[in-house]
């Protein structure tokens, strides 16, 4: 089978969110929520084209939005708060 949810919320990980997450192609919700992530949110979020949900709250993530978001066009449900 395929991984379609991806959910390590409140486990305490720290630095910058991976390139890596995601892309087998099938993840239609990313959990990454109430961690201590960091850094940017880069351009290849774009890149998980079947995410329909995605929960990066209460992290410290900096920056603007990458305009590539606007590429997961099955995106129903963003959650940026607390960053």
């Amino acid at each position: 089978g395929t991984l379609e949810v991806f959910d390590v919320s409140v486990n305490n990980l720290r630095g910058q969110i991976p390139s890596e997450i995601g892309q087998d192609g099938a993840v239609t919700e990313l959990t990454l929520a109430n961690n201590g992530l960091s850094g940017r949110l880069t351009a290849h979020i774009g890149e998980l084209s079947t995410l329909e949900i995605l929960d990066l709250s209460d992290n410290d993530i900096k920056g603007s939005i990458p305009a590539e978001i606007g590429f997961l066009t099955n995106l129903i449900d963003l959650r940026l708060s607390y960053n």
